[in-house]
């Protein structure tokens, strides 16, 4: 049998038996996990869609929480009961005209079919829907809703679904809780009717079911299974296909509704074979499925196994050309070589055998060329020599001319490098170096003691031990400031040092590498921007400070005049008084709103240890009555204990929880305060539903006497988120906002957990 035919068998057997065992292996993982894949994708559909559903049931009973606390229900609800029967008496109207102004746009925005209110007799005195009040006035719940009812003198209940049959068999659910009078006596229980539109919604987007899948709500009904949302495959089913539990079908609902989380492969209420999660939500008691049709789910899996196949044909095609080309390849330059061998053999030097291959036979060849070379080869080329030599002279005049501009760059910059050598106690500095510390090379002793010598006297010892600390306590590098004292002129100049160590193998600090960078007139222009602030804010200070008194005294005597002459002179006079009188009011307010500004500035605020649930306690007991007057309400996290300033912090919460309460918009205000631990600091927010800010405004509204809006609109000085923005940097945080137009905003600020002043660091 000859090479070429040995080659052949021995690379098909090689290259084909390998590969069909790679694929049949790599079909085999690839489609356990893609059916893994898809089962687990079913099953988080499945917990996206149940957390979706109880989220939406727990803001439900986050708002009857709510209402319950409404001041209007607990004042009025025992005004309707008494008066039930007597509608048309003013009281009653009057109380029920307060409750359509506050729970008909709650009903609204919610989305609910109606609000009731049901009285301690069970029959209903209040609802919200127009409709539904001509219809169910003093009429008890239906049926379906006196479970929810006695179950809702109680607490917050949330009860079966049930058909409306009053409304062309609609679904719905009642969320009932108790009301209370003012004394706290119950009065009565609050109904919300909600509508499952939202949660048929949830069920009926099936992003990422294909074709074939969908979502699933069910509940056990005795032994059986009662579906609750409209069916894909039998839309008009709702409430009314079922299941027998133990059945062959829709095994997924079956343990759904039996408490039980998981996922696979099984059998729908078809009876057809699907892929599925299911999981129990126990707030409901219901059941939710997310499932596929395996036909679907697993297509890709048929496809691969076709190309797969393709894929070996083809490679059983490759590999055949290959092995013909390849016995060839290794056959002829064998053939040549031996030629080439008996050439050189006869003596030969010039001849050459060696072939472009790059295989073993490839290398052999080019070996026998390279052994005649160096036969003939005696001496080096005089012309190889001296080119050698004029390239080594070009690389030394280019290292030459890159020293020279590092020198020059490092003048430019007055940043000088330098090495210490610890084994042979050798300091050697660049140039500037030697610039900055005012000596000549020629006069410098390199060593580190003569570089301590250099050092200002007062910061000798410090510089001595940050250098020594930093090799005895085996750290890398180390960075410090100080003077030095130029030799002849006695200049004292300020630099700053970065070190950095260099260690041999074993670990031990060999080398010791710098730079000395001179900061004086950095540090001149510091210290005089640092006096150029204090001399701005004392003028800010002193200046609006000495405008208080004769403003006072045009304030007063305006009021005189005022009150003297007022319909004594024509109507221009009194308007011009009128006018004369508001602009000193308004301008004592401004001068004493930039007062506050330029003390938060001043140092020697008092510090100390801060309960902020206890000042955010005291700033709303003093704003009740704007609360109360605009039907606010402010809710707030547990907040923390903080170090700071308490009179600042007092006022940070009022311009904020005061600013949200002002720009509301046709919705009573609802401002919410929280506070989480953000890294190092605390990350504070206040919520509200107001007006908004357009996001181009976001960072104007922080600046001094900037406003928005006109002052016959929204009173103010414009200062407010000015102050806000003072106390927080001066508390080493930083504040900013977050809002869209119409849809409220939030205001974020983080203070540091040590809460320590910026002027007292």
């Amino acid at each position: 049998m000859s090479i070429r035919l040995k080659l052949l068998i021995s690379y098909l057997s090689v290259a084909l038996i390998p590969a069909f065992f790679v694929g049949v292996l790599t079909f085999h993982n690839y489609r356990a996990s893609f059916e893994a894949s898809q089962i687990s994708d079913m099953a988080d559909l499945a917990a996206l869609k149940a957390d979706k559903i109880e989220t939406y049931f727990a803001g439900l009973k986050t708002n009857m929480e709510t209402a319950r606390a409404f001041y209007n229900i607990r004042k009025n609800l025992p005004t309707l009961v008494s008066f039930a029967n007597t509608p048309s008496a003013q009281e009653f109207l009057d109380a029920k005209k307060m409750l359509d102004g506050q729970l008909q746009p709650m009903q609204s925005a919610m989305g609910l079919s109606d609000i009731m209110l049901v009285g301690p007799s069970g029959k209903i005195v209040y609802s919200s829907n127009p409709a539904h009040s001509r219809k169910d006035f003093l009429n008890p719940l239906s049926d379906p809703g006196q479970k929810a009812l006695a179950k809702g003198e109680n607490g917050v209940y949330i009860s079966d679904v049930f058909l409306n049959k009053a409304e062309a068999g609609g679904t719905r659910m009642l969320v009932t809780g108790p009301a209370y009078d003012l004394n706290n006596v119950f009065s009565g229980v609050i109904v919300f009717e909600v509508t499952m539109a939202p949660v048929y919604k949830l069920t009926l987007d099936r992003t990422g079911l294909g074709a074939t899948g969908e979502v699933l709500l069910s509940r056990k009904m005795g032994d059986k299974v009662v579906y609750l949302t409209p069916l894909r495959y039998d839309p008009h089913e709702s409430f009314k296909r079922t299941i027998t539990i133990g059945s062959a079908e829709g095994i997924p609902s079956q343990k759904a509704v039996q408490g039980e989380t998981g996922s696979g492969r099984s059998i729908d209420y078809r009876g057809r074979k699907i892929i599925a999660g299911w999981r129990y939500l126990p707030s409901l008691d219901w059941g939710i499925v997310a499932k596929m049709d395996s036909d679907e789910a697993f297509v890709a899996v048929d496809n691969l196994r076709r190309l797969l196949l393709i894929i070996l044909l083809f490679l059983v095609t490759v590999c055949g050309v290959t092995a013909v080309l390849l016995a060839q390849s290794i056959s002829g330059p064998i053939k040549k070589l031996s030629e080439g061998a008996a050439v050189i053999g006869g003596g030969n030097l010039d001849y050459m055998v060696g072939t472009a291959h790059k295989d073993e036979i490839g290398q052999l060849s080019r070996a026998f060329d390279e052994m005649t070379r160096n036969l003939k080869k005696t001496t080096a080329s005089r012309d190889e020599l001296e080119k050698e030599v004029s390239e080594r002279k070009k690389v030394e005049a280019a290292l030459r001319e890159s020293e020279k501009h590092l020198n020059k760059a490092q003048e430019i910059a007055h940043l000088g490098s330098w090495e210490l050598d610890l084994v042979h106690n050798r300091l050697s500095w660049s140039d500037e170096v030697y610039r900055i510390f005012g000596l000549k090379p020629q006069e410098f002793a390199a060593t580190y003691e003569a570089f301590l010598a250099a050092v200002h006297p007062d910061d000798r010892s410090t510089v001595d031990a940050a250098y020594t600390n930093s090799l005895r306590e085996n750290r890398d590098h180390y960075e410090i400031e100080h003077r030095v004292t130029r030799k002849y002129s006695g200049e004292v100049r300020v630099v700053q040092e970065k070190c950095t160590h260099i260690r041999d193998a074993s670990g031990a600090v060999v080398r010791s590498v710098g730079m000395v960078h001179d900061i004086t007139e950095h540090k001149k222009a510091e210290e005089e921007l640092r006096r150029s602030n204090e001399n701005l804010e004392q003028f800010a200070y002193v200046a609006s400070h000495d405008l208080q008194e004769p403003l006072r005294m045009m304030a007063s005597y305006s009021e005189l005049l005022e009150r003297r002459y007022k319909g004594k002179l024509d109507s221009d006079a009194d308007e011009f008084i009128a006018y004369i009188v508001d602009g000193a009011k308004r301008l004592q307010r401004l001068i004493n709103d930039l007062l506050t500004y330029s003390r938060l500035g001043r140092t020697g605020k008092t510090m100390s240890e801060l309960d902020c649930n206890s000042i955010l306690g005291r700033v709303l007991s003093s704003m009740k009555t704007a609360t109360e007057e605009s039907g606010a309400i402010v809710t707030n996290d547990p907040l923390p204990t903080l170090t700071g300033n308490e009179s600042n912090f007092i006022q940070l919460f009022q311009n904020l929880i005061g600013n949200a309460v002002k720009f509301r918009g046709v919705e009573p205000p609802r401002v919410h305060i929280g506070a989480k631990k953000n890294g190092g600091d605390w990350l504070f927010s206040v919520k509200d539903n107001g007006i908004g800010i357009e996001p181009q405004y976001k960072d104007r509204i922080f600046l001094i006497f900037q406003r928005l809006h006109a002052r016959s609109e929204y009173p103010g000085t414009g200062i407010g988120l000015s102050i806000c923005k003072k106390i927080v940097e001066t508390h080493g945080g930083r504040i900013w906002l977050e809002s869209e137009s119409g849809k409220g905003s939030t205001f974020n600020f983080t203070i540091p957990a040590k809460g320590e002043l910026e002027n007292d660091q």
